[in-house]
Parts: C-alpha cells; sequence; structure tokens
C-alpha cells in the first residue's frame, strides 16, 4: 500500500523551513496532512511549496488541498454514526437501523424496558436515514430541514411555520462516490426510503432529496472485509 513519510515544506516568507507529519487515511495514493491552520492555508495557496514528497511506490506528487476531516467524509460513506450528531437522546438501536446488536433473545439487560414501551413502536419516529440530492453536486448544510414537497415555502425565510419532517445531520462531498452524500433523522424514515423530500435553503432554493440507505460506499462490505 502506499505510505506517505513526510512533507517538508519551506516557507519563502521566512525563508525557514518546517516538516509535516502525514497521516494516511484512504489509500489509493491520498493522505491527510495535519499540521497548524495558518501553515495549512500557506500550503494550500502556494505560498509554501512542497520541496520533497516521500510517496511509494508511485513517488508522484499530485498537489494538495482543504478536505475538511477526511476521517468524517470516511465514516459517512460507510454509514457509520456519531452518536450526539447522528443521534439525540430519543433514538434507539431500532431507530438507527442497528437492531441486530440487540440481545432480545437475553432474559434482561439494561434498556429492554425502555425498548417494549408504546412510544418506541410509533411509526412517526424519528429514524437514521441516508440522504441523496437529485443534484449530485449540492451540498446539503447539516442542520437544515426536510419538508414534504406539498410544504416547500415558496420563499426563503417563510411567514408561517413549515411541517418539518427531519433534519440533515451529516453532511459531505465523496470522492469515492462521485457526488454528494448525507445522513438524517426523518420521521418514520426507515419505511420512507425511496420517498421524495425537499430541503428548503436559506438562499431560497428548494432542493429535492430522495431517502435511502445510509451507506453509500461499498455497500456489501467487499473492500472492508475483503
Amino acid at each position: 500500500s502506499d505510505v506517505v513519510r513526510l512533507l517538508a515544506t519551506q516557507s519563502p516568507q521566512r525563508g525557514a523551513g518546517y516538516v509535516v507529519e502525514c497521516l494516511l487515511r484512504g489509500g489509493a495514493g491520498a493522505a491527510e496532512l495535519r499540521c497548524e491552520p495558518l501553515r495549512t492555508v500557506r500550503l494550500c495557496d502556494g505560498s509554501v511549496s512542497p520541496r520533497s514528497l516521500d510517496v511509494s511506490p508511485s513517488g508522484q506528487f499530485v498537489g494538495v488541498g482543504t478536505n475538511g476531516g477526511t476521517m468524517h467524509v470516511l465514516r459517512a460513506e460507510k454509514g457509520f454514526i456519531i452518536v450526539g450528531q447522528d443521534t439525540d437522546g430519543s433514538l434507539n438501536p431500532y431507530d438507527m437501523g442497528m437492531g441486530w446488536i440487540v440481545g432480545a433473545d437475553k432474559d434482561d439487560f439494561i434498556g429492554k424496558r425502555s425498548l417494549t414501551r408504546k412510544d418506541m413502536a410509533d411509526p412517526l419516529r424519528k429514524q437514521f436515514v441516508g440522504i441523496l440530492t437529485e443534484d449530485p453536486a449540492v451540498v446539503l448544510p447539516e442542520g437544515a430541514q426536510l419538508v414534504s414537497a406539498a410544504d416547500a415555502p415558496a420563499q426563503a425565510f417563510p411567514k408561517a411555520p413549515v411541517p418539518m419532517q427531519g433534519h440533515v445531520s451529516s453532511s459531505y462531498w465523496s470522492s469515492a462516490a462521485g457526488r454528494s452524500i448525507a445522513m438524517g433523522i426523518v420521521k418514520g424514515g426507515l419505511a420512507r426510503k425511496g420517498e421524495r423530500l425537499i430541503v428548503p435553503l436559506e438562499d431560497g432554493r428548494n432542493v429535492p432529496v430522495v431517502l435511502g440507505d445510509p451507506i453509500f460506499f461499498d455497500t456489501q462490505g467487499e473492500r472492508q472485509h475483503g
């Protein structure tokens, strides 16, 4: 596999060199560079130029750019959640599509009684789903609300309240998927996969999206378990 060792850079403004450690994430000749924010800006805008990049086996340096957190993108591509971002205190494993993790055959465990309460079977409980924009180039803002097509506002910041179906909890551009990807919490979401909803944006646009599975890359786990 490709191994990135060190990226030595030279600052023309200061005339002094420094070394940025490289952490490889994702393979395929791509690496995530971690350094101080100011140095990151200078590295990406070209005011600090790479002097030596040891990448094997190709030995080629293609370029650098801001990514926004490789680890976050990779986990979202596989549908891995961030507790507290993609969940809240009201969601249970079944709402997350993770019922397999519950040992229902056990005589008892902490939380078993709670899972049998009537409101846990409410078909309109908030549930975790994948979200794809119909235009793959549009990256949804995290926290954006989802509404039905019939309730889509005609303008930005509507005066009358709009019934919300859910919200976007995570949203990224995925190079592996070649498009934007998002995840969110939607009322009765697990039974609504394939349904079309609208995400109203602050600029007045109504972005159509489709609900689906929250795994966007290696959906069968062939690479993960290969």
